[in-house]
């Protein structure tokens, strides 16, 4: 019994421990940064090539 409940303290409803969803939340981030850092360049070469809110 002793065993199951120290299982049960390591692992949560998603099977990670605490340190894979410290990993896995880390990759997300870095993926979403790299994302959105590609949209912004993306977009910046958009309006240079056509703006679409010329003043």
């Amino acid at each position: 019994m002793a065993n199951g409940r120290h299982l049960a303290a390591r692992w949560n409803r998603t099977g990670l421990t605490a340190e894979e969803a410290k990993q896995l939340h880390a990759m997300v981030l870095r993926g979403l940064v790299l994302w959105l850092g590609i949209s912004l360049f993306v977009h910046l070469l958009a309006w240079a090539w056509m703006p679409w809110l010329a003043g």
